[in-house]
């Protein structure tokens, strides 16, 4: 276990896709961003962007024109996944504490 305070090293394309399960096997579903804060030592991952929206954000469709011409553009609601419920990374699945619900990003 890492002390307190101690930094963990990750890449990204070591999260990108993976499958957010709890610690009971319920699927979230999968990683396709990030989100990251800039703090004076450099950037720190806050959560995981799961579910279609997210998808639809890493591609570069964070708004669309779903209403008639003269509509504002809409935003999709996001899910996030706070970095703080992580337990581990096993290989493909990012586990997270029994309880965990994405929250609006």
């Amino acid at each position: 276990m890492a002390a307190k305070g101690a930094a963990v090293v990750i890449t990204l394309t070591q999260i990108l896709g993976c499958e957010v399960v709890t610690e009971s096997g319920h699927s979230l579903n999968r990683v396709w961003d990030v989100r990251a804060e800039h703090r004076p030592d450099g950037l720190c991952l806050v959560g995981l962007l799961v579910g279609r929206f997210a998808f639809a954000e890493r591609l570069g469709l964070r708004h669309w024109r779903g209403q008639p011409p003269a509509a504002r553009l809409v935003s999709p609601a996001r899910e996030l996944v706070p970095w703080e419920s992580v337990l581990r990374i096993d290989g493909q699945r990012i586990v997270v504490r029994d309880g965990t619900k994405p929250v609006p990003a």
